[in-house]
């Protein structure tokens, strides 16, 4: 048994504020489906105000909103800029009126679709490209503490977190794509489709900072780290479900490449399109090599020729005694990409559970919050290691004689 009640910190510009009460909370952040790049993070909350003081945030203020583990430290679970501020009367008496401010918030995403990028890109690798269209962002982005410093005076290695909004960006990346023509383009538009050509994703990490995870960033994280271990008995049972659909399927799969989109690969599988009919899906991608359109042709038509049973949202109540402080305290500080395994489904609902969070939910009320996770199965996001990515110093006898099947699929191949 496990006693535990929410406590949340707001900070504004960096400070903590101590004037408010939380009285509701919503913030998803990431992705429904893998057919999609994450989405800017929003975070919407009301805060009671008893005072009549005056609220001291408002519109482009820099907000974070963190969330007491059982170790009583505070994880931050959204971080972004403030969009909308309302003020409302909610009770009246004859000695005091008690208002209610409701904050609209987003993450870094959200800047990244507001603003213009016209620079063109030289061919490169995925996380290059990426970088470089952060950096060109960046330079309209950094904040006015920093007005008379020139750009080129930041060092190449600095996380940009307060200069760029910027975080982890994974580089080189995966594939080489061609170059990019001078394109006046809004730069999520730009990076979202350099991430898709590139099997890769570009997310927000819990501080609200824009990131790149290219395509064996999963692989990576999994070998060294295992998954974080759950059990479906902690959490809130009714509305588990697996789905399997027919629209799901993709059986004839083209891969564009090359300048403009003007040479293609195809492969199909004859065996699904006579169980289920043809279902075209076609890829538009920046790759410059026509190995990596086959790679990636591969890839599609391995893992969604045939439909299988998919396991899309599981829900956790934080205060629910029985879940224990450890699996608490890791919910909690749950990411874009962390790899789960959920045990004790239901026999028929493919138990365990094998895959990564694509997206998260957290709701909250003054004394109570749950945590939607969406996933998505392993497969859909096992790639294959590339050639040169792999240590020249590695051999067979370097792997972990602890290495199990689920960590091998991830590790070698």
């Amino acid at each position: 048994m496990s006693n535990w009640s929410p406590v949340w910190r707001i900070k504004v510009n960096g400070t903590v504020s101590t004037n408010y009460i939380l009285a509701t909370l919503s913030m998803t952040s990431g992705r429904t489906t893998i057919w999609q790049q994450p989405q800017a993070s929003y975070c919407n909350f009301t805060i009671i105000l008893l005072d009549g003081s005056d609220p001291d945030i408002n519109i482009n203020d820099t907000i974070s909103i963190e969330l007491e583990n059982s170790s009583a430290t505070y994880i931050q679970i959204f971080g972004g800029a403030v969009s909308d501020v309302t003020l409302t009367v909610s009770q009246v008496g004859t000695s005091a009126v008690t208002q209610e401010l409701r904050i609209v918030a987003y993450g870094g995403l959200a800047k990244l679709q507001r603003q213009l990028t016209g620079g063109g890109l030289s061919s490169d690798y995925d996380g290059y490209q990426i970088k470089q269209a952060l950096n060109d962002f960046s330079n309209f982005a950094y904040s006015s503490a920093f007005a008379n410093i020139a750009y080129q005076d930041f060092p190449g290695s600095q996380t940009y977190a307060y200069s760029t909004g910027y975080g982890t960006i994974d580089v080189p990346g995966d594939y080489l794509q061609i170059a990019r023509a001078v394109n006046p383009q809004n730069v999520y538009s730009v990076a979202s489709t350099i991430a898709n050509s590139g099997l890769g994703n570009i997310y927000e990490d819990a501080t609200g900072a824009v990131s790149y995870a290219d395509s064996t960033r999963r692989v990576d994280y999994l070998a060294v780290n295992g998954y974080i271990d759950l059990t479906a008995n902690d959490a809130i049972g009714q509305g588990l479900q697996t789905k399997m659909s027919v629209g799901d399927v993709r059986n004839s799969i083209t891969v564009n490449y090359g300048v403009g989109g003007t040479s293609s690969t195809s492969t199909s599988d004859d065996t699904s399109i006579a169980l289920y009919g043809q279902n075209g899906y076609t890829v538009n991608s920046t790759l410059s090599l026509l190995a990596d359109a086959q790679q990636q042709a591969a890839f599609f038509l391995k893992y969604f020729a045939n439909p299988v049973p998919n396991f899309n949202s599981i829900r956790f109540g934080l205060g629910n005694p029985d879940i224990t402080d450890v699996r608490r305290d890791k919910l909690i500080s749950i990411f874009f990409g962390a790899p789960i395994r959920i045990d004790n489904l239901p026999s028929n609902m493919a138990t365990p559970f094998l895959g990564f969070v694509e997206g998260f939910t957290f709701q909250a009320s003054y004394n109570d919050v749950s945590l939607t996770l969406n996933v998505s199965a392993l497969a859909y996001s096992v790639r294959a290691i590339q050639w040169q990515q792999v240590s020249v110093v590695e051999a067979y006898n370097t792997l972990s004689p602890t290495l199990d099947y689920a960590h091998a699929i991830t590790s070698v191949v």
